[in-house]
């Protein structure tokens, strides 16, 4: 714009201060009352713009969890990497001690076969002493059973050596193959963990590219949203991370729902568990009681008499002698014999009946005795979890000066660290000391709900929600804070102090040291 121009800009403006406002004129075409259509394209327009926002505002969250995802799968082989390079050390310095040892039987073995060899020797400078040369040498009879004597005591010596010799080379020599055998397992383990590194390390690779191509496309759309929003794009940056902490609260609280679920429904099965142990225990204590109660009432019986012994039969009479017979007198007539009245026959008296014994009465069976009942039992009180480890707060004093130290996988510090050589640092500045590795941690250390867990515990999170799926570990801060070394590609990176819920997978248990 020229000078004279904007003289006459400033001169209009000075007349349009001082002169009266005209009175009003009809409306330009252009300020006509919107219709009904502009109306309804002004609202699509509106709609659109929601829309088009909507869809953006999901992409920014799904290129969130896409990113944790990513970070996630390189975790996970991270932590395989990590097991398996212990098992390797583990392996190894099995097969040193096992080297040790077979070294040791060996030199053992070595020191009986040189006595062996000593005594060979010196049987040889003295000409080979034997029985045949004690028996026929020069010298009386003492003199010949002393040599015989001395003879026994050294094939004794000699024999004892050749067994000690032999159960030594045995020793080694079976010490050996196992030390042999060790060897090829450390060094299969070796191999497996230079396997389970080199996949580990193409995955955090692959990781960082994805992660680059959605770090890339995710600030594509925080402008494209700052366009159609018609703001800045820090504004709409502040925006997206308001809503993506939204996004996490909401999330949060499924998760707490989830472990609650999950914390009741098995203490509700320890409960049913523990009351069908009451309810077993309880039945064979009255099945053993009516036992007792029913051998005490069976009534005892006399034992039955034993059976009177048969008399002896009684000796047979012996035969009377014959008498000589004599001659017998000629018979004289008898005279005519008189009827006799025959006697009335008298009556045979009646057998006097056996009284039947009647049987004695069996004695009534006296009455079980009622049980007493007993109260209704009360439900046990849950186990007190064991107390925290002392010199927790040591370690989470020393957690707190590594904040914003950066993330390294397989890192233990002093200037990078990952999550689990983070944990293990920090409980080892307390003295307390625990394996590398999420996993190896969960299973060293004591278990304790998360709804009781104490400041300093180690809470796990898993893909599968088991142990067998652990891909990080946090130390617990209280009031649903952790401290942990974490890659998070969508917002920061390294030693931070996050919420409990940062991700999903948490699981229901804690580990104490």
């Amino acid at each position: 714009m020229t000078a004279s121009a904007v003289r006459r800009a400033g001169l209009l403006l000075s007349l349009a201060l001082v002169v009266p406002a005209a009175p009003p004129v009809l409306a330009a075409p252009e300020d006509r009352a919107p219709t009904e259509q502009d109306v309804r394209e002004a609202r699509e327009a509106v709609a659109d713009v929601e829309a088009r926002v909507a869809e953006l505002d999901a992409r920014m969250l799904d290129y969130t969890a896409q990113l944790r995802q990513v970070e996630i799968e390189a975790q996970v082989a991270g932590e395989a990497a990590v097991a398996a390079r212990v098992e390797a050390e583990e392996k190894q310095a099995e097969a040193d001690r096992a080297a040790r040892r077979a070294a040791e039987a060996r030199a053992a073995a070595d020191a009986a076969n040189e006595v062996l060899g000593r005594h060979a020797a010196s049987a040889y400078k003295a000409g080979g002493l034997g029985a045949l040369g004690v028996l026929f040498s020069d010298g009386d009879a003492g003199e010949v059973l002393e040599r015989a004597g001395a003879l026994e005591v050294i094939a004794r010596i000699r024999n004892r050596d050749v067994q000690e010799a032999t159960s030594a080379s045995g020793t080694a020599e079976a010490l050996e193959r196992e030390a042999a055998l060790a060897s090829a397992q450390a060094e299969a383990a070796a191999l497996e963990a230079e396997e389970a590194e080199a996949a580990a390390q193409a995955a955090v690779a692959r990781v960082e590219r994805e992660g680059a191509r959605l770090a890339a496309e995710r600030e594509g759309t925080l402008a494209e949203l700052a366009r159609v929003r018609q703001v800045s794009v820090e504004t709409e940056r502040a925006r997206q991370e308001h809503l993506q902490a939204e996004a996490d609260r909401i999330a949060a609280e499924k998760e707490q729902a989830r472990i609650a679920a999950e914390l009741e429904a098995e203490r509700r099965r320890q409960a049913v568990e523990a009351e069908r142990q009451r309810a077993a225990e309880q039945a064979a204590a009255e099945e053993a009681a009516a036992r007792e109660a029913e051998e005490a009432a069976r009534p005892t019986q006399a034992p039955a008499p034993a059976p009177a012994p048969e008399p002896d039969p009684a000796p047979e009479p012996a035969p009377a002698p014959s008498p000589t017979p004599s001659p017998s007198p000629k018979p004289s007539p008898s005279p005519k014999p008189t009827p006799s009245p025959t006697p009335s026959p008298s009556p045979s008296p009646k057998p006097t009946p056996t009284p039947t014994p009647s049987p004695s009465p069996k004695p009534s069976p006296s009455p079980s005795p009622t049980p007493t009942p007993e109260p209704p039992p009360q439900p046990a009180p849950p186990p007190a979890p064991p107390a925290p480890a002392p010199g927790a707060q040591t370690a989470i004093a020393w957690a707190h000066t590594q904040v914003g130290k950066p993330y390294v996988w397989g890192a233990t510090g002093p200037d990078a660290y990952d999550c689990s050589g983070f944990t293990m640092r920090a409980w080892r500045q307390a003295g307390v000391h625990i394996p590398q590795g999420s996993r190896l941690q969960y299973h060293s250390t004591a278990k304790v709900p998360v709804d009781q867990a104490q400041p300093g515990d180690l809470l796990f999170y898993s893909t599968n929600g088991s142990p067998s799926g652990i891909f990080h570990v946090a130390i617990y801060l209280g009031g649903g804070q952790v401290i942990h070394a974490l890659r998070d590609w969508s917002s920061w990176d390294g030693v931070k102090v996050t919420g409990m819920h940062y991700s999903s997978g948490l699981l229901p248990y804690a580990g104490r040291p």
